[in-house]
């Protein structure tokens, strides 16, 4: 009955692999939202570890640092993590428990290909930019907290439910925009390549 309301919706797609078919949740051409379950606790203790950590300010694109700074801007802030799909800090143990569950709801298989960290402060509006031009990667927002910070992807905005990360293709132009309420706001970026 799942099989049949998904085929009729749009929402199932698949491929061959080693002669099986696979099936999966995601629509490879759109936003797609997923709640993924995970308790509170979780992610307030990646808060706490964040919030103890070092940051660089933040940049969109192939902008620099410098650049960004002499303009006055102010894009937010970010660590970067993960290349590669290599753990290198107990956050990446954090990141790819996060992207494993993702994973498992969109029904899908996945490479991470970088785990970005972001943390925003009312004020802070970053630049549409892409992640990657390359077809066949995906990125993912996973926010820790609800805040009224929000994502814009193409046209549409998103605010930030913890727990719901949203999950669509690397190269729509997108952007973070920080809280005018919340005191801050803090989310992972994953961008990973499917893998059949």
């Amino acid at each position: 009955m799942l099989y049949k309301h998904l085929r009729s919706s749009g929402t199932l797609t698949g491929s061959v692999s080693g002669g099986r078919y696979y099936l999966s949740l995601m629509d490879l051409n759109k936003v797609n939202i997923i709640d993924l379950e995970i308790p509170n606790n979780i992610n307030q203790k990646i808060i706490e570890i964040l919030a103890g950590h070092h940051w660089f300010k933040a940049v969109d694109g192939d902008q620099q640092r410098l650049e960004v700074l002499q303009q006055g801007k102010s894009l937010g802030w970010a660590v970067r993590t993960m290349d590669n799909n290599k753990i290198n800090t107990p956050l990446d143990l954090y990141a790819d428990f996060i992207f494993q569950i993702i994973l498992k709801k969109l029904n899908i298989n996945g490479i991470i290909d970088r785990c970005l960290w972001n943390l925003y402060f009312p004020g802070d509006h970053g630049e549409f930019h892409e992640d990657t031009p390359n077809k066949n990667y995906f990125s993912a927002l996973y926010p820790l907290h609800t805040t009224d910070g929000l994502t814009i992807i193409q046209d549409q905005s998103f605010t930030d439910s913890e727990g719901f990360a949203k999950v669509f293709p690397s190269n729509f132009m997108h952007k973070g925009v920080g809280p005018s309420k919340s005191p801050f706001r803090m989310n992972l970026n994953l961008v990973f390549k499917l893998d059949n």
